[in-house]
């Protein structure tokens, strides 16, 4: 029983020491799969989700800003996960507010703020 409280214990200081402060964060990522560990292992000041919508392609999104100005977003869809960079702040907040997520997306999102995976 000790032994697995003492497991426990140095699992969660693991986790907690591997955080990262947002203004140490590198966004010149060489795959998805770092971003997206790099991200979500990174201590913003702003960190944002929108669960619930009433869209039939967005399940769900991520918004992490260090700056409240920019950041990045995650988008969950039934076709994939998606990974936006320096996306201004005030597109997060209409996209929030917008009655069709979906449209919104393709107005204002889609095609700009993607991010760019070295090669």
């Amino acid at each position: 029983m000790i032994s697995r409280f003492y497991l426990l214990l140095v699992t969660i200081l693991l986790v907690v020491s591997c955080q990262k402060d947002c203004s140490e964060i590198n966004s010149d990522f060489q795959s998805y799969h770092e971003a997206v560990i790099t991200i979500k292992n990174t201590d913003f000041h702003l960190e944002e989700e929108l669960t619930k919508n009433n869209s039939s392609w967005i399940d769900n999104a991520e918004y992490y800003s260090c700056d409240n100005n920019f950041g990045f977003m995650i988008l969950y869809t039934d076709g994939g996960e998606y990974i936006y960079q320096k996306m201004p702040l005030s597109i997060w907040r209409n996209f929030q507010k917008a009655n069709s997520k979906g449209r919104f997306y393709n107005r204002h999102i889609k095609g700009k703020y993607q991010l760019n995976i070295r090669n």
